[in-house]
């Protein structure tokens, strides 16, 4: 303020509460303190920052309700005011305003939340960020720069189907779906499993010592690095076993 007063505010924005929904919130609840105080500043001057790019960027296409009521906290807010700029600002850069503003929106993630309304963007984004974040749960073992997202698609296939065991190996066909008399490997030295055939069939021995001339574990030809993931999407096709 003019003066060198400040004034703070946290607020609940529902249960369910996209980013976006929180941000777009923050700057309604900006536009209300405008509005109420402005009144006692003559020929006001006001800037709203946010660190937000895609929320400014949607304000001028909003519809509906939203619309209206962002409309109706600009009526309030600029009627008092010389001047509103709305402007963005890059987050985490250690601009004081911005830390604080973030301490802010943590106090009030604390407060009773209440159900509201949400539009349909929301929920869809809710729903993909919940299940998400259930995938992640489920599947720690995953890794975001995993290489297998540098194979083909039938790379891809093979290497997944090898890492789960969800595979058309005797041993998972025998065990869950009853197919075939037996889950031994056609060696018949024990279960075609994926390391038994990656690792000790004998019958790929050959194959085997040409694509890895020296000793690999299971979890480097499964979780390694690119080449590595290749060699056993390679290996698996040229041994001709269907996975």
């Amino acid at each position: 303020m003019p003066d060198g007063k400040t004034t703070e505010s946290s607020i609940p924005t529902g249960i369910h509460c996209s980013n976006y929904r929180a941000e777009l919130e923050a700057i309604m609840e900006a536009l209300t303190i405008l509005g109420r105080i402005t009144p006692s500043i003559p020929r006001a001057k006001a800037v709203i920052l946010s660190d937000s790019r895609s929320v400014l960027e949607k304000l001028e296409v909003l519809r509906g309700a939203e619309r209206q009521q962002l409309a109706k906290g600009f009526k309030n807010a600029v009627q008092n005011t010389q001047s509103l700029v709305l402007q963005w600002i890059p987050a985490h850069c250690g601009i004081e305003g911005n830390e604080r503003a973030d301490s802010l929106a943590k106090e009030g993630s604390q407060l009773e939340q209440i159900e509201r309304d949400l539009m349909y963007s929301e929920v869809k984004t809710i729903i993909k960020n919940s299940m998400k974040n259930k995938w992640k749960e489920s599947h720690p073992e995953f890794i975001r720069q995993d290489g297998v997202h540098q194979l083909d698609r039938r790379g891809q296939t093979t290497i997944f189907r090898l890492r789960t065991g969800h595979n058309r190996l005797r041993h998972h066909m025998n065990r869950v779906f009853k197919v075939g008399e037996t889950n031994l490997c056609s060696c018949g030295e024990a279960a075609e499993t994926a390391e038994h055939v990656l690792q000790n069939c004998q019958t790929y021995d050959a194959l085997r010592q040409s694509i890895w001339k020296e000793a690999v574990d299971m979890t480097t030809k499964l979780y390694g690095p690119p080449h590595e993931l290749e060699r056993t999407a390679a290996f698996i096709a040229k041994a001709g076993i269907a996975v």
